[in-house]
This record gives C-alpha cells, sequence and structure tokens, in this order.
C-alpha cells in the first residue's frame, strides 16, 4: 500500500492507521520518518478503500512529525491530530489545521481517543502525561456556525457532584488529577469583540423564568464558561455610601435547582439562540424528587425573610450611618440617644447573622427542617415587626433628642 502514498519516503514509520467511523472505505494514516532524520509531515487518506492516497497536510505548520491522528465520532470533518511537537484539529478534513493549546504545554502526543461516554478528548503524551479536554461538542459543531455573528453549542449533561475533601496527612496516597470545574458547561462562539451591552447568557426553566445569568468574555472565539446549578443570589445587604466601599455587600448564595431539564439563552447583538440541557443529581444520592423540591422552596423562605429584615433594618442603618459620619467629623452629640440608635442596629445586625446562620444549615442537608430549624424560623420571623417597632420609635423619638444641639448641616433628617 505504501507505494500508493505520493511523496512517501522508503521505509518510513506507519504510527497509525486510522479507520472512518462514518465511510466504508475511507481510512487514514499518520506516518513519521524522524528516525533517518527526516522531520517532514505525512498525513494522508483514502476514500476507496486504499486504491488512491491523498496528502492531508494543509497548512499545518512544517516539520512537526506526526504520530496519532483520529476522526471525530461525531463529525467525519473533525479530524486530531497528535504530532511530536504539539496537538492539531482540522474542521474541513484536513484543508486547514489549528493548534489546540489552551494551557496546555506543546508536547509530544504517542496516542488520543474520544471518549464515547462523555465525548471528552483524551491525550497520552511521551512524558507519562494524560490531558483531557472536557466536552468536545463546540469543535464538533463549529463547521457549521463558523460564519455566524454568534453561536451556542449544545450543552451536555450537567451532574451536581457533591466534592469530599480528604482529610490531611495523606502524603502520596492519591493519584493527584484534576477534576472538572463544577456546574453546567456551556460554549459559545462570537466571530468578532461584542460590546458589553450586546451580550447576555441567563438560565431559564422550561417554563421560561429567569433562573439565573452568568459572567461571559466578550472576545472572538470559543469561550467556555459555568453555570453554579444556583438560583439568583438573594438581595445583599445594605452598604454605608461614606465607608467608601464599593456596591451593596453581598448576598445569600441562591438555592441549588431541583435536577431537570433547563434552557441556556445566548443574546448576541440582537439575535437570541437557545439550547436545553438536562441537570441530573448526583448519582451516589437517593434523595425522592419532592423531598429536594420542597428543600430548595425552604431557602427561598429563608432567602426571602433575609431580604424583609435587609429593607427593614434600612432606616435605622441610615441614622448609624450618620452617626459614624459625625465622629469621622469630630462634632458631639447626644451620646445617650446614639446609644439607643447603636443598640437597635446591633439587634439587627444580631437577627441577621443568625438568619445566614440558619439558611447555611439548612443548605448543607437535603431535607426537611429539624424541629429546631423550624423554631428558629418562626422566632425570626415574629422578631422582625418587633424590631420594626423599636425603629419606628427610634426615629419618632431618639432622633429628634439627636439633632438636639446640632447645627442645621450636622442634623439627620428623617426620610418622609
Amino acid at each position: 500500500m505504501t507505494s500508493r502514498l505520493q511523496g512517501l519516503p522508503k521505509e518510513t514509520w506507519i504510527n497509525t492507521i486510522e479507520t472512518s467511523w462514518h465511510d466504508a472505505g475511507t481510512a487514514y494514516v499518520a506516518i513519521n520518518n524522524y528516525r533517518n532524520n527526516d522531520f517532514a509531515n505525512y498525513v494522508y487518506k483514502t476514500t476507496d478503500f486504499g486504491q488512491s492516497w491523498t496528502s492531508i497536510t494543509g497548512d499545518l505548520p512544517a516539520d512537526r512529525v506526526a504520530r496519532t491522528l483520529r476522526e471525530d465520532p461525531k463529525n467525519p470533518n473533525v479530524l486530531y491530530l497528535g504530532t511530536e511537537l504539539g496537538l492539531f484539529v482540522s474542521i474541513n478534513g484536513g484543508r486547514n489545521w489549528v493548534e489546540l493549546k489552551n494551557n496546555m504545554p506543546t508536547l509530544p502526543f504517542n496516542d488520543l481517543v474520544v471518549h464515547p461516554r462523555d465525548n471528552d478528548l483524551v491525550l497520552g503524551t511521551h512524558g507519562r502525561g494524560v490531558w483531557i479536554l472536557d466536552n468536545l461538542n463546540a469543535i464538533q459543531e463549529l463547521s457549521g456556525v463558523i460564519n455566524q455573528q454568534a453561536a451556542l453549542f449544545s450543552v451536555p449533561d450537567a451532574e451536581i457532584i457533591n466534592y469530599n475533601v480528604g482529610g490531611a496527612h495523606t502524603g502520596d496516597m492519591y493519584y493527584r488529577g484534576e477534576n472538572p470545574r463544577r456546574g453546567a458547561m456551556i460554549d459559545y462562539y462570537l466571530k468578532d469583540t461584542v460590546a458589553k451591552k450586546d451580550i447576555k447568557l441567563s438560565i431559564h426553566d422550561l417554563e421560561g423564568n429567569l433562573v439565573n445569568t452568568v459572567n461571559t468574555s466578550r472576545n472572538p472565539g470559543i469561550q467556555r464558561v459555568y453555570w453554579n446549578f444556583a438560583y439568583q443570589s438573594f438581595k445583599p445587604g445594605n452598604t454605608d455610601p461614606n465607608s467608601g466601599r464599593r456596591g451593596r455587600g453581598f448576598g445569600l448564595n441562591g438555592p441549588q435547582v431541583v435536577p431537570g431539564i433547563y434552557i441556556a439563552r445566548l443574546e448576541v447583538n440582537g439575535q437570541t439562540y437557545e439550547q436545553q440541557f438536562r441537570v441530573m443529581d448526583d448519582s451516589r444520592l437517593d434523595v425522592d424528587l419532592n423531598v429536594r423540591r420542597a428543600w430548595t422552596e425552604s431557602l427561598f423562605k429563608i432567602g426571602g425573610l433575609s431580604e424583609v429584615l435587609i429593607t427593614e433594618m434600612h432606616p435605622a442603618q441610615k441614622v448609624l450611618w450618620h452617626l459614624n459620619k459625625l465622629d469621622k467629623d469630630g462634632v458631639d452629640y447626644n451620646a445617650d440617644a446614639a446609644k439607643e440608635v447603636r443598640e437597635l442596629n446591633r439587634k439587627y445586625g444580631e437577627l441577621a447573622s443568625r438568619i445566614r446562620s440558619l439558611y447555611f444549615g439548612v443548605s448543607s442537608w437535603i431535607g426537611p427542617w429539624s424541629g429546631d430549624q423550624q423554631a428558629q424560623y418562626e422566632y425570626y420571623t415574629s422578631m422582625i415587626p418587633k424590631l420594626g417597632k423599636e425603629r419606628d420609635a427610634m426615629l419618632k423619638n431618639i432622633v429628634p433628642r439627636l439633632n438636639r444641639g446640632l447645627k442645621k448641616e450636622n442634623r439627620y433628617i428623617v426620610e418622609e
């Protein structure tokens, strides 16, 4: 057969023979001749059972030394070529090649395979390393959308994995690889750089309700982001505008979603692209879906209580922030009145802290609340209106005492 490979020197090393997943009679060979001080690229393809062969080195950089070639099992136009000096990918059957790097160093790749279950590209290097590119959907689908302004690729099924942190003093007992990042993996394509206002990636349920938004890159090319399986965070705490801090602090993280079908929606320059995907529960868990749904709803209850408290305590906080500004400016004021303002804010802060603790406690276990957690929730709910009465009394009676004797510019004005 080798005599039919035009331009191939004699006695070269046939490193790979790859038969097509898609077409009878189609096969590929990757050949190298570096043992004879020849570092040229030799990659060929046949479509007629080996009767004739054509070179598919295309625009592959010179002297890479071909080691292994594989055809993609889903798209016959996608080829993966491992060389002595890096990994290359073609999406048009070998006419053009692009080096695939990201964080991967330039290495000799002895072999590679597309994992049939996970659709990952698994690479074996001459340095005894194993590298895995999770999810090839973007590469497999790129040829059909590369001329579009943007595209959202198929999103693979995503599993909610509960990770465990290993104990101390393990030494070298464990194989040290990297876990995939937690979350649903979402790949999209941008032909050109996009303005921040012109791109948005969001997650929705099947009824169209917004679940969360995902931060995006606006750079051209294939981009990969992750959604952490959570709803939007709850309302953040209020921040003293005079403190110099930006934003409004941090809110409680949103609850985890219930396993099911969700929709990723990419909006770019007024165009919308959507992909449905499935979120699965950790396969090691055995939790009834109704129990999980009730658990998620209960976290919304606690988060909602936290948001109510943040709104209710804001008027009291504003008075405290005013006192802090007077302190900074060296202004004397009624210390007894200020003491009552600080005490009320301490109570609000304590209640906010306890609600957060309840939220974290409930979120750490998928299941019904304990009796103690239920009692805590009821007590904290009852405290909000009680503190509201104290707040109203403070604004009505304590603030006038605080303002007495202060210059007009230093007085606190109660908002109507």
